[in-house]
């Protein structure tokens, strides 16, 4: 009894130790944040942008997702500072989607103002008001007045640019009314609740904005009312940072606009003179630099001083220019306030999750060893008490206790050898697992490769929006390679656009999707339109020299074939030219869908014989969809293939809508017809608008 006791109290023992032994610790990336803004600020982009892959790789690696979309957020700035617009766009893009994941909507608002932003430098200023509305309809949902006004001061400012280029003036003027209306209620707001939302800073900016939007009205209007309502504004800019120097010189500078609309162009000219003199003593920053030599230069046309005004604008554009960096360091360092803010409400979080981890797991750690001890403790009562009945029960027992000891020894030594056995094939089993690890590295790799040169010699869709501004590709392909490539062509007033797909997926078809590109363009290096274009002679032509260059081999050992359309649009004569090879298209025009065809076999078929060209004439805007045999042949959730019934179907669906929206919804309506059904060939469709005359 004494020896049971001595066992149980060790084993409760090294339970308590064990059970003691709960993992704890946290992930920080503060440190490398901070570090990356110290670098990125002080210059050192390249080392800046070193840390912030070094934070991405550690996020994957331990699969922190918040810290990964910060990482991302923060590789956009340094994407913005060199000017790589859509490797930034696509850091955002990738931000935003781990952000809906984690339902954070204050940091989906921030996101969405961001692509906007960037957005709004390409002049893509619709899209850009699209993005600002989301993010302002996403900050009011969860009250964060903060980021609504940010995001409604970013939509004023793209909405000036707007303006500055002509476009749908009625439409920016009634977005503009709007903006105004919404600036005096978070001003109001603000003022409220000042210490809790925003500094006085901030209140500030959109005082000055509003300054700014009633001048371009009062000026667009040709009423001075508006005039007023600045200068009660400007006034309200003073009373509100104080009348310091600063301040003081942006008010004067905003009152000479105001005195520019109300045509006092000497006054205005001699009030900007005295604030340039003091610009040496009191610093301006490089928007109000801009703004004040502007405002001069306008000022010098007015009263017929030529050289001074254009002496004066060439200043205004160079500090414009230097306006730009300054507006990403001010952005910068927002996100990182915001960041580090999110990263103390986070540590918290984490600790108290992981204190909660480590309480549950010593009291399973005890229980677990406490369950052993018991069982163990049974296990050798049960023992001495079958031992004792032997004992007790012939002299025999310890004779057939000898022979079950030599049993068991026997056995441990079959065992030991199978342990052996096992032990050699488990080596033998690694070494056939990393000869297998290997040959998928190499294999991998050289896929990987081959799909980077296949990127660069397809055709991208860029050419396409080249040729056919209004366009979207959609393609989905089950590889990293595809069969599936375009090319485009021009012969003065008509517009060519091929669209092919091999019949094998992978590596194989990305070859035949090679030798079929060559074969192409060679024709169409050859080809002469003389002011007459015929798809099926290039059709012809593409499959003799494919063949050529296959050879025997093709006939006798291949079975791969490309299907083809070749596409012509003439805008001089509103025509459209098909010749098609086991490929169709489907043409919108007037509310209806017609469909041209071409021959059953495709390009390579030995069975093929000719090639027939369709023409058909069409109005401005109609459509042109190409879908590729895949989608057709395409099994989903019930079963069926999707059908040139449902692409009908599919097409009245998507062809009201705004063509930016298309390819979106058209790629909503291919996942819910796959649904958990894997795709089984390349789906590629081309989509065009007619209107390029």
């Amino acid at each position: 009894m004494r020896y049971f006791l001595t066992i149980l109290f060790s084993l409760l023992l090294a339970a308590e130790i064990v059970a003691q032994k709960a993992p704890s610790g946290k992930l920080s990336f503060d440190a490398n944040f901070q570090a990356a803004f110290r670098d990125f600020y002080s210059g050192n982009f390249d080392r800046a942008y070193s840390r912030t892959q070094f934070m991405i790789e550690e996020a994957l690696r331990t699969n922190d997702q918040r810290y990964l979309a910060a990482a991302y957020t923060f590789s956009s700035l340094y994407n913005d500072h060199k000017g790589h617009i859509d490797e930034q766009l696509e850091n955002l893009y990738k931000a935003l989607n781990i952000y809906k994941e984690l339902d954070d909507s204050v940091r989906i608002a921030a996101t969405y103002r961001y692509i906007g932003e960037a957005l709004g430098e390409l002049r893509m200023y619709q899209n850009a008001y699209d993005l600002f509305y989301r993010s302002i309809k996403i900050a009011g949902d969860c009250n964060d007045v903060y980021e609504e006004s940010r995001t409604f001061n970013s939509l004023y400012l793209y909405t000036l640019y707007d303006l500055e280029t002509e476009l749908d003036s009625l439409y920016i003027e009634k977005q503009l009314k709007n903006i105004i209306s919404k600036m005096n209620y978070y001003v109001q707001e603000m003022h409220s609740d000042t210490i809790e939302h925003l500094h006085r800073q901030n209140v500030t900016r959109l005082y000055s904005n509003l300054v700014s939007a009633y001048i371009l009205k009062a000026k667009n209007e040709n009423n001075l009312v508006y005039a007023d309502s600045a200068q009660v504004y400007i006034e309200k800019v003073r009373k509100t940072m104080g009348f310091q120097g600063v301040t003081l010189m942006r008010s004067f500078i905003m009152e000479s606009s105001v005195m520019l609309v109300e045509k006092r162009y000497d006054d205005a000219l001699s009030r900007l003179k005295e604030i340039e003199k003091l610009t040496s003593t009191l610093p301006l920053t490089n928007s109000d630099l801009a703004k004040l030599y502007s405002n001069m230069s306008f000022a010098c046309k007015q009263l017929d001083k030529v050289g001074d005004a254009i002496f004066y604008k060439q200043k205004s554009l160079e500090y414009q220019n230097l306006t730009v960096n300054v507006y990403n360091v001010r952005v910068g360092f927002e996100f990182q306030a915001k960041l580090m803010a999110d990263n103390e409400i986070s540590i918290h979080q984490r600790e108290k999750e992981l204190l909660e981890y480590a309480n549950n797991e010593k009291l399973r750690n005890v229980m677990f060893i406490s369950y052993w001890v018991l069982g163990i403790l049974f296990l050798l009562v049960l023992a001495l008490f079958v031992l004792g009945l032997l004992l007790r029960r012939n002299k025999n027992a310890t004779r057939k206790l000898n022979i079950l000891y030599s049993k068991l020894e026997r056995h441990n030594r079959m065992l030991i050898d199978q342990q052996t056995e096992l032990a050699s094939q488990n080596s033998l089993i690694q070494q056939q697992r990393d000869t297998v690890d290997k040959i998928n590295k190499e294999i991998m790799s050289s896929i990987n490769y081959a799909k980077r040169i296949q990127k660069a010699a397809y055709s991208h869709e860029d050419d396409i929006k080249e040729f056919f501004p209004h366009s979207f590709r959609l393609i989905r392909s089950v590889s990293l390679v595809t069969g599936h490539f375009h090319f485009v062509h021009n012969f003065k007033d008509i517009k060519v656009l091929v669209a092919a797909t091999c019949s094998r997926n992978g590596v194989p078809g990305s070859f035949l999707a090679m030798l079929g590109q060559s074969a192409l363009k060679e024709v169409f290096a050859q080809y002469k339109c003389d002011g007459k274009f015929s798809p099926a002679d290039i059709l012809a032509n593409t499959d003799a020299n494919l063949r050529q260059t296959l050879g025997n081999t093709r006939a006798e050992e291949l079975s791969e074939t490309i299907d083809i359309s070749v596409l012509a649009v003439d805008s001089k004569n509103h025509r459209i030219y098909h010749s098609g090879a086991n490929q169709d298209i489907y043409v919108f025009n007037n509310s209806q869908i017609k469909k041209l065809s071409g021959t059953m076999y495709s390009l390579g078929d030995q069975r093929n014989d000719s090639y027939t060209t369709e023409v058909m004439e069409f109005n401005n805007n109609a459509m042109i969809y190409a879908f590729n045999n895949a989608v057709i042949q395409q099994v989903g959730v019930d079963n069926e293939p999707f059908g040139e019934e449902r692409i009908n179907k599919t097409i009245m669906q998507i062809a009201p809508l705004p063509f930016e929206q298309q390819k979106e919804a058209l790629n909503n309506i291919l996942d819910q017809w796959l649904g958990n059904v894997n795709q089984t060939g390349d789906i590629a469709i081309i989509a065009i608008k007619c209107d390029i005359w």
